[in-house]
């Protein structure tokens, strides 16, 4: 697969699409030592240093986006568990925590059957902004060491088309705040109560003894409650 390298970018995602639409043949990934302009879901800024690792995955397929995010977390989350030998948790929809800060995020964006799946991780990131410190942490920290970002790059890429190929992406036993109480948007209605798992693509929260439902697509802005 063609792997497209640089130094500096705005953002992996927005070369992605530009490559797209100039007729990059695909699967191709683009990855970037830092990014100026890197985003997440809603437009959030996200804060791209060297020593991450920023990429974009550009593919094709008839994929429902539940499956393409639930398949990114669990590959993103084997990989973690297969080179350190540590076990992060998925903060639904798109984040990969330790604890209750943020290991890195997932995003897909499609256009009809093209989708572009951005996956940012603070790998060996070293120091973090004032208004970050206390939410996000570095994979380095965790490990006590360096981590290869080229390994991570591979692995992760791998894990999820074998993931989309085969159906396997169970993230049960991933899951942040089981048996918690949480809070999220469900489009624009807030849920809470307490976190029951996942019933297929739906996030299932009891609250006074009533079970409540909401698609995983619509799912926005989850928390753990304190």
């Amino acid at each position: 697969m063609k792997i497209l390298r640089f130094d500096t970018i705005d953002s992996t995602n927005l070369e992605a699409w530009r490559r797209i639409k100039n007729g990059e043949p695909m699967p191709f990934v683009v990855v970037a030592e830092t990014q100026s302009g890197g985003y997440g879901r809603k437009g959030h800024v996200w804060y791209s240093p060297k020593g991450g690792l920023w990429f974009s995955l550009a593919f094709q397929g008839d994929y429902r986006p539940e499956v393409m995010s639930l398949a990114a977390a669990y590959s993103v989350a084997h990989t973690v568990k297969e080179v350190i030998d540590f076990c992060p948790k998925i903060r639904l929809p798109n984040d990969i925590v330790f604890g209750r800060k943020k290991l890195g995020g997932i995003m897909i964006e499609s256009d009809a059957q093209t989708h572009v799946l951005g996956v940012g991780l603070n790998l060996n990131v070293r120091k973090f902004p004032p208004e970050l410190k206390n939410d996000a942490v570095s994979l380095h920290k965790v490990a006590r060491g360096e981590v290869d970002a080229e390994k991570f790059l591979q692995l992760i890429v791998g894990k999820f088309f074998k993931s989309l190929e085969t159906g396997n992406f169970n993230v049960s036993n991933w899951l942040c705040c089981l048996g918690r109480n949480v809070k999220f948007l469900c489009g624009d209605r807030e849920i809470a109560g307490t976190f029951m798992g996942l019933d297929g693509f739906k996030v299932v929260v009891e609250r006074n003894g009533e079970f409540e439902e909401c698609p995983l697509a619509l799912v926005s802005e989850f928390r753990r409650q304190r």
